[in-house]
């Protein structure tokens, strides 16, 4: 046995039954094995695993060698070191190590000298705009042949995530929102799936719009492949108020943006849940009127990169009154030829269309409205980002109005 494998050894025997190596038996070991104490401690200061000082509760050690420092070491340790922080943990010591011969399962680590595979993940953030980011969970073991495939097991809250300062909506257009987020996230097999919450307020998807007044609310489920930097949109929900519509569809990077092609399905939602939202989208109310019965359906595509969204598809409103709204004094040259007289509030039986929708406005074709006080509606029209409003009309009136317009004929006759 070398003189060098037997002073090892020797300090082994020291740490076992002291939990580090004291200064005293360093002194009887350089006596006993007639060595200069200077040749001891150069060996002790050498292996990281010998310890000089009394250990702490918890000694956690990370490897700051090469291999482990391309693959994140000192993330890593910045990471452990707030995590504990932010739970106010003691007797906890975060320390780099030279090496702890991991190199194939790097970032390496070790808790009170025992090698761990499963690494814990924590990460806070500030973002943009006021947010904040949390991260935390359990990574590994590292998949040395392809880190897409590293087991992942972990939780991300997102509060106050501000759209347009992040570039998820373009800032440019006038566009913005904030969402809390609260979602799970599990790697296997480079598939990396999560399941969630978003809330978005604020939202402002229509230059030219209002941010909304009332919250969405989405819960989702989600699997990306972490290889192809692509995904599937599961059949997820989506809240405003008590009107529930449904989403699925496709997503997948593409640069620094991020690509989506999404479908959107709600049938017989309540208007008047909705009617806060609608600016966002650059639909704005009257003035002084409210939508306080009827339901909305809707069939939309929304595809593109999110900074961009298009929307395509079709809206109808059923069986709605619009109260506080008196069409008939809004259109006083017809009222005075036919007589209209629509009254305080508007009943609309239907009315549908096909539109359009995109960050610098929205189109409207096929537009038919059916309303029972005045007659049949049809057209088509823009709103543009300046809301400006350009629509062609025609409207078949109802009888009554018809018959109005014929007495005031023959009263003009005679």
């Amino acid at each position: 046995m070398s003189e060098r494998t037997m002073l090892i050894d020797e300090l082994r025997v020291i740490q076992q039954e002291h939990g580090y190596l004291p200064a005293a038996a360093l002194r009887a070991l350089s006596e006993r094995a007639r060595l200069p104490l200077y040749d001891i401690h150069g060996v002790a200061s050498f292996y990281p695993h010998f310890r000089l000082t009394p250990p702490p509760a918890v000694d956690v050690r990370v490897c700051a060698d090469m291999s482990c420092h391309l693959r994140g070491a000192d993330e890593l340790s910045r990471s452990l070191e707030a995590h504990l922080a932010a739970r106010g943990l003691s007797g906890v010591v975060v320390r780099p190590v030279s090496c702890l011969g991991q190199c194939d399962r790097a970032p390496a680590g070790s808790i009170n000298d025992v090698i761990v595979q499963d690494i814990l993940l924590a990460k806070a953030a500030d973002l943009p705009g006021g947010g904040s980011l949390k991260l935390y969970g359990d990574v590994g073991p590292m998949d040395k042949s392809d880190s897409t495939l590293t087991p992942v097991n972990a939780k991300l809250h997102v509060a106050s995530l501000n759209l347009a300062t992040t570039g998820i909506l373009d800032p440019s257009l006038g566009l913005g929102g904030v969402a809390d987020v609260d979602t799970t996230l599990a790697n296997e097999g480079g598939f990396a799936q999560t399941n969630g919450t978003v809330k978005l307020s604020k939202a402002l998807f229509v230059q030219g719009g209002s941010p909304s007044g009332v919250p969405l609310n989405v819960d989702y489920s989600t699997k990306y492949d972490l290889r192809k930097n692509s995904g599937v949109l599961n059949p997820s929900t989506i809240k405003i108020g008590s009107a529930t519509a449904h989403l699925n569809g496709t997503y997948a990077a593409q640069g620094e943006t991020t690509a989506v092609d999404l479908k959107v399905n709600g049938d017989g939602m309540p208007a008047k849940d909705l009617e806060a939202f609608l600016p966002a989208i650059g639909v704005h109310l009257p003035t002084g009127a409210s939508l306080t019965a009827g339901t909305l359906s809707t069939n939309l595509n929304v595809k593109g990169p999110t900074n961009k969204l298009v929307t395509d598809g079709t809206i109808g409103l059923y069986s709605a009154k619009l109260s506080g709204f008196d069409l008939g004094s809004k259109m006083s040259a017809v009222s005075a030829l036919t007589g209209l007289k629509t009254g305080k509030d508007l009943d609309i039986e239907k009315l549908t269309t096909n539109v359009h929708m995109a960050p610098n406005g929205l189109r409207a074709e096929n537009f038919i409205a059916v309303v029972p006080s005045v007659g049949n509606m049809t057209g088509a029209g823009t709103l543009d980002a300046k809301n400006n409003l350009d629509f062609k009309m025609a409207a078949t009136l109802t009888g009554g109005a018809i018959g109005a317009m014929g007495s005031a004929g023959a009263g003009v006759g005679s």
